[in-house]
């Protein structure tokens, strides 16, 4: 396992077999699949919100905004930005979908919202290779 390079791969297993990796070139496989993990989920709510703007009925944006929210909580990526302006047009988005059987968001609230996630898509897509580079 150490001559294969799996033990860099699989630290707990090689702990087990009592091969213990040392050093700072371990890498640590299952933080770095929850990133990922993240990321992508991000990414794709991110761009299912994006895709579901130009729909008329916007009955389930707000809990898609609740979602895409919470990735942005789970992401270890800077986002305070993000989070800030879901939270200032959150309360305003709820109440338009809670208010109305068919509910569709202003024209001004569709381009906010189209600009807001083309902006996380963006962000995401032009990350550094190291942080969504693929293991080798």
């Amino acid at each position: 396992m150490g001559m294969s390079g799996l033990h860099k791969m699989y630290p707990f297993l090689s702990n087990r077999l009592g091969l213990q990796p040392t050093g700072p070139d371990v890498p640590q496989f299952p933080a770095y699949l929850l990133q990922m993990s993240n990321i992508n989920q991000l990414l794709a709510m991110s761009t299912q919100l994006h895709a579901d703007v130009p729909l008329s009925n916007h009955k389930y944006i707000a809990h898609q905004m609740a979602l895409l929210y919470q990735c942005l909580n789970q992401c270890r990526l800077p986002s305070d930005t993000f989070k800030k302006r879901i939270e200032s047009k959150f309360d305003e988005v709820k109440k338009l979908t809670e208010t109305s059987a068919n509910p569709r968001m202003q024209p001004e609230q569709r381009e906010w919202l189209g600009d807001l996630t083309l902006s996380i898509i963006t962000n995401i897509t032009s990350l550094p290779a190291d942080v969504t580079r693929k293991i080798e």
